[in-house]
């Protein structure tokens, strides 16, 4: 990933609902610390048609670092072609070299299709997660 890639990637992140700018994208890329996170992406033709982003932290309830795959996604027009399946195994081949024994993600209970991807690669839901958005 590069900063010239900042459009297309606020444009994928956008899809997934998470509406984004190129300049938005940049800023949040510079306030992740590269001991802890990093961004792949995907590219057919030169364009970057999908991202895996994740994160390694140290966790309280182990002693290695736990994976965290923060988002994932691949252009509507590229899915079905392996693309996300290579980008998940890279982050997870790139996870365990730095120690994680286990890798995690979030998916809206809505989105079956990504459920049923995740469940192809071997992941199972084991927890819910609870947001509370206090008033401004």
């Amino acid at each position: 990933m590069i900063v010239a890639d900042c459009p297309a990637l606020a444009a994928l992140v956008s899809g997934l609902g998470y509406a984004s700018t190129a300049q938005e994208m940049e800023q949040r890329l510079q306030a992740m610390p590269p001991a802890s996170y990093r961004t792949f992406v995907a590219e057919v033709d030169g364009s970057v048609v999908g991202l895996v982003g994740l994160m390694l932290p140290p966790v309280y309830t182990c002693n290695e670092p736990m994976g965290w795959i923060l988002v994932l996604v691949v252009d509507p027009a590229h899915r079905h072609q392996g693309i996300g399946s290579r980008l998940l195994r890279h982050a997870e081949q790139f996870m365990a070299s730095r120690g994680a024994r286990a890798f995690q993600l979030y998916s809206k209970f809505a989105n079956e299709q990504a459920h049923n991807f995740y469940r192809a690669q071997g992941y199972e839901p084991e927890a819910y997660r609870f947001l509370k958005q206090p008033d401004p």
